[in-house]
């Protein structure tokens, strides 16, 4: 029916007359007495519903819903089995230990419940996508290429996340072992951020929530934001600090936490507090007296901690 149709409006396109138009027209040019016939040709083009469709470019560049949570589960699963379950094999086949220390802290402390944060953060990346995808909660509009964006910011967060893992050697853990002595990381991403590995989990969610759009996948990195927030200030800097005293102080003043020149230790250093213990700081023996973060400068300083006997 397609092809009739073509062969019948071209047909009617050719000019009786020739290239002249010598036939009954007389003298007029072959392409003037063409014109008319060729818009209908186009007009029935464009009428046709096989031949109308010209993709616009919001068309070529958009990807639908199912396609970005499709995507956004595979990537996020993905970066679940290598960022954890291989990296953990990878460390026990070279150290002969998982690297796994788990939770610290009593249940309903800081420590405690930035372990759990952690794993609520996890299972919210991964109900996210899988949500969308079954149609139980569809995403938020959003404009054309935002997917696409969120693509890229997502593989460039897992990417970073491996990166920094490697990067971290024999020192990897998942936890921390009060008890253990890690060698300091301070090279590599290291030396952009103390916690690159945060910061490319919590980059890799963000782009999670631009390829699903839903108030689950929201709701992920603003948990995980919370989560490394408790775990770092309350658990990973006062280990670090007792372990590695000066050398890490010095680090922390010039390196951010989370991105590069935010979060450096003011003065000497800032130190959580949650149990005494006793810590080198800036050639000082210090015993921690104080259930709050502070920088530990001038007056502060002071008033917040009590020097040891020794």
């Amino acid at each position: 029916m397609l092809t009739k149709g073509l062969a019948g409006a071209t047909a009617a396109t050719e000019d009786p007359g020739g290239a002249t138009g010598t036939g009954a027209q007389g003298t007029c040019p072959g392409w003037f007495l063409a014109a008319p016939r060729l818009h209908a040709l186009m007009d029935w083009i464009d009428r046709d519903p096989l031949l109308s469709h010209r993709p616009t470019f919001r068309d070529r560049i958009s990807m639908t819903d199912s396609t970005a949570a499709a995507l956004a589960l595979g990537l996020y699963l993905f970066g679940l089995i290598t960022a954890f379950g291989v990296r953990t094999w990878l460390h026990r086949r070279r150290s002969g230990s998982s690297g796994f220390r788990g939770l610290t802290g009593a249940p309903g402390s800081a420590e405690w419940w930035g372990g759990i944060l952690f794993a609520a953060a996890l299972v919210l990346g991964t109900a996210g996508p899988l949500l969308a995808l079954t149609g139980i909660t569809p995403p938020w509009p959003l404009p054309a290429g935002t997917h696409w964006a969120g693509l890229v910011v997502t593989v460039a967060g897992l990417l970073g996340v491996l990166a920094a893992q490697a990067g971290m050697g024999a020192s990897w853990r998942i936890g921390v072992d009060a008890t253990e002595r890690t060698a300091l990381v301070t090279t590599g991403a290291f030396a952009l951020v103390r916690n690159p590995v945060f910061t490319a989990m919590l980059a890799a969610l963000a782009g999670m929530v631009l390829l699903v759009p839903t108030p689950v996948s929201a709701a992920a990195p603003v948990v995980l934001l919370a989560a490394v927030e408790l775990q770092v200030r309350c658990v990973e800097e006062p280990y670090l600090l007792r372990t590695h005293g000066d050398t890490y102080a010095r680090y922390a003043a010039r390196v951010g936490r989370f991105l590069p020149g935010i979060g450096r230790l003011r003065g000497c250093c800032e130190i959580s507090i949650r149990r005494p213990a006793a810590t080198t700081c800036c050639g000082r023996r210090l015993r921690i007296s104080h259930i709050w973060w502070l920088p530990l400068d001038g007056a502060q300083l002071r008033n917040s901690l009590l020097k040891s006997p020794n």
